[in-house]
């Protein structure tokens, strides 16, 4: 498929983007150091795009959509920026809709349904929804500061998907504006009312239809899969019309799942679920991975919500971490030693009866040592524990960094344990190890190998690893793709799993809805690279960082330090705290929230949380020095000697002196 190619001829000039600054409400911003900001994701990728435009309401989206369609430019939605397979970094103009779009209407508490805007922060949805006795289903774990529109686009999940699916299974409606401008919603039934969804509707049919068969052969028949776009749940809708009818077709599932390539979502209706009168949760201890997996089978006979799969990795890296040694040392032990591996075991439960059950149930089944919590602190500190495991693993040793790209297999449950003894054997024949953690109750396993990826036979193995794990889970009937969607780190592999015929008949999908090819291009229906583009070596090589004398002592160095980075984006979480103004602009992650302090010429001291990977690593050297990132006043007074500390996933190797904590001399 042919992909927009921007080159110097295109670029806008400053007259035009002045005239889109004027035609808007938003702010415009195409200098280089907001754009350095929007180059990374959670990604391991980094790609600078031609601009940001931040829209204050839909029409904004709208105009600054056909403005880029006028220029031959690009559109990349973006939310949170949590994606971790490069879905929101690409040569585009980025549309960030975190800062304004992000509404929550009234929940319907008869219909059990909420309106939101693309923006629209999980937590803040599920603060709402409470309200009623209610919850939206997949919560994922960067709820604080994932986007719903986000959400929606990759088809997230969370702990317990097992009892509530993925998020494509709660969406009721899109509205989503078009490559040409119009504004549509679809849902079940838009076709009997609006022309244009019926001939959209249409048109996808004639694209499915002749591909049941091989629908039907290539997609797996498991709870999670998220790779290319959901052609089997359309074929299932394609089934029950009657008559010719397209009554019974939701276009809003291949929106689910898109990654912002078909066109823009500004506002969806959700279903909502009746959130549960008691859970109770028990850890439960084993000696490794495969004693834990082997026991699965037994433990889902309780009925459970979720269960979640830490290995030793994990937990090591927990024991000697500072914040979370402690709780670390609630989880049950082996008699002689420490947990190999644990699995978080959760039940939902009407009443203290029903829990009690369960628990005597599991302790019946399961002769390993546990420990059993019904004190609601005590869950969330261990369910705060799992829920970082990924930032606790995201470093390596020197140049062996755990990566990307496996970590998303996903095979039936009951085949889990032989699955990842299987993958285990695949990784020990390249003379890899790995880290695992998984959401064992749908038989999702994240696999971390580590490699050197700033080296040439680095990325060939992980290429090669990425080649065999496809042929892995198809031998058991599972999907490379189970959770974090495809981006450009599993383009290559889910392309391989689906073969030529489907991967064409995404290529033709996209082209009904954008046929100029201009929402996110590449996504989905081309293989961009895996290894192209990464943020260690994004001029193709690895970068030397310049020396710089910092106020913070980075152990052992800045790179390594930058290198730890694990993208969750928490670093723009907001808290209380004396040094914290309460009522901060939360879309922001730290580097964006300085810059635009810097930009309005805020004189208010803020603090900012550092990420769970680089806890204890920094020290300030110079406490009456005043440091800033990307300082753009320098005539600036600030009042109080606080740190300005960038987001470290906005520190790479190669914009590390323009991204960076630096010394700057003000009044």
């Amino acid at each position: 498929m042919k992909l927009p190619v921007v080159d110097s001829g295109q670029m806008p000039t400053g007259k035009d983007i002045e005239a889109l600054a004027d035609s808007i409400e938003g702010e415009v911003r195409f200098d280089r150091h907001d754009r350095m900001l929007y180059a990374t994701d959670a990604s391991m990728y980094q790609v600078e795009p031609l601009g940001v435009v931040i829209p204050v309401t839909t029409d904004d989206v709208a105009k600054t959509i056909a403005w880029c369609a006028r220029h031959g430019l690009p559109v990349l939605p973006r939310g949170g920026g949590t994606s971790l397979a490069g879905q929101t970094v690409s040569r585009a103009v980025v549309v960030d809709c975190s800062k304004h779009l992000r509404g929550v209407g009234d929940v319907d508490a008869a219909s059990s349904v909420v309106c939101v805007e693309p923006g629209a922060v999980l937590d803040d949805v599920q603060q709402r929804a409470a309200e009623c006795s209610l919850m939206f289903g997949p919560e994922v774990s960067t709820s604080t500061h994932a986007t719903l529109g986000g959400m929606i686009s990759n088809r997230s999940a969370g702990l317990h998907s097992l009892r509530w699916g993925m998020t494509d299974e709660h969406v009721r409606s899109v509205d989503v504006i078009l490559a040409d401008g119009e504004q549509v919603r679809f849902e079940r039934g838009a076709a009997s009312r609006s022309p244009r969804v019926a001939d959209l509707t249409k048109r996808i049919v004639d694209v499915i239809e002749p591909l049941a068969d091989e629908i039907d052969a290539r997609y797996p028949r498991i709870r999670r899969n998220v790779g290319g776009y959901a052609l089997d749940r359309i074929l299932q809708d394609i089934r029950r019309c009657k008559d010719g009818s397209l009554d019974e077709i939701d276009l809003s599932a291949l929106f689910a799942g898109s990654e912002g390539t078909l066109g823009f979502i500004v506002g969806a209706t959700l279903g909502l679920v009746p959130k549960p009168a008691r859970t109770v949760l028990a850890v439960l201890a084993f000696a490794d991975v495969q004693s834990a997996l082997r026991e699965l089978p037994t433990i889902l006979g309780t009925d459970p919500a979720a269960v979640e799969l830490l290995d030793h990795t994990v937990l090591e890296a927990a024991r000697s971490h500072p914040t979370y040694a402690s709780l670390a040392s609630m989880l049950p032990r082996l008699p002689d030693s420490p947990a190999g591996a644990v699995l978080y075991v959760d039940w939902f439960a009407e009443d203290d009866a029903g829990a009690n059950a369960v628990v005597e149930r599991l302790r019946e089944i399961a002769d390993v040592p546990m420990r059993v919590c019904v004190d609601e602190r005590e869950k969330a500190d261990l369910w705060r524990l799992r829920k970082v495991g990924l930032g606790l693993i995201l470093s390596g040793e020197g140049s062996l960094q755990p990566v990307g790209g496996l970590e998303d297999c996903a095979v039936p449950p009951e085949r889990l344990a032989e699955f990842q003894e299987a993958f285990d054997g695949m990784l020990s024949r390249h003379g890899c190890s790995a880290t695992y953690y998984a959401h064992a109750s749908v038989g999702l396993l994240h696999i971390r190998p580590r490699i050197d990826l700033g080296s040439g036979s680095g990325k060939e193995l992980l290429k090669k690893l990425g080649h065999e794990a496809t042929q892995l889970v198809q031998q058991f009937g599972g999907t490379i793709s189970g959770e974090h969607g495809d981006g450009r780190i599993r383009a290559g592999m889910v392309h391989e799993f689906y073969g030529p015929r489907l991967v064409e008949a995404f290529q033709q999908i996209k082209h009904v809805f954008d046929p100029e090819g201009r929402f996110n291009p590449g996504n989905i229906t081309s293989d961009r690279g895996m290894t192209d583009d990464l943020r260690i070596t994004p001029l193709g090589s690895a970068q030397q960082a310049s020396a710089l004398d910092t106020a913070f002592d980075w152990k052992p160095s800045l790179v390594d330090a930058a290198a730890s980075c694990n993208g969750n984006g928490t670093a723009g979480e907001p808290r209380e705290g004396p040094c914290v103004r309460p009522t901060g602009p939360r879309w922001m992650n730290a580097t964006q929230r300085a810059a635009e302090e810097m930009r309005s010429g805020s004189r208010s001291p803020v603090s900012l949380r550092v990420a769970a990977g680089q806890t204890g690593m920094i020290r300030r050297r110079e406490p009456r020095s005043t440091f800033v990132s990307g300082a753009r006043r320098a005539g600036m007074s600030v009042l109080q000697p606080w740190i300005w500390l960038p987001s470290k996933r906005s520190i790479s190797h190669s914009h590390i002196e323009r991204v960076v904590v630096r010394h700057c001399e003000l009044d």
